[in-house]
């Protein structure tokens, strides 16, 4: 009941665009800790945030939890990590799970 409640509060922020009020690394380790216990979460946040604006912010946080959500939910990975790295021109964002992958389908080359 309490991930269900707290799945529904984070929907209604994300539809409201509320930006995360911690610092990027700060959401990002918390969002790590928070639902199940598996798969273990590893975040590794290098370089300063400080010439983002909130929209960016808010843009990185979202597609780690949308990661995030998905290898929790479909991957069945015992592992997730979520690597960012803001340099002053552009940040770069990668999550990977040890999960399932996609079936390739049959007409791909």
């Amino acid at each position: 009941m309490r991930l269900a409640l707290g799945d529904v509060r984070q929907s209604v922020r994300a539809l409201r665009g509320e930006a995360p009020r911690p610092p990027l690394s700060a959401a990002l380790a918390d969002l790590a800790h928070s639902g199940e216990a598996r798969p273990q979460v590893t975040v590794e946040v290098s370089g300063g945030q400080d010439g983002y604006g909130t929209l960016e912010l808010t843009s990185l946080y979202r597609a780690a939890q949308e990661g995030v959500t998905n290898a929790r939910r479909h991957a069945r990975a015992t592992r997730v990590t979520v690597v960012l790295r803001p340099a002053d021109d552009a940040a770069r964002l990668v999550v990977t799970d040890d999960g399932r992958g996609l079936r390739t389908p049959e007409w791909a080359p």
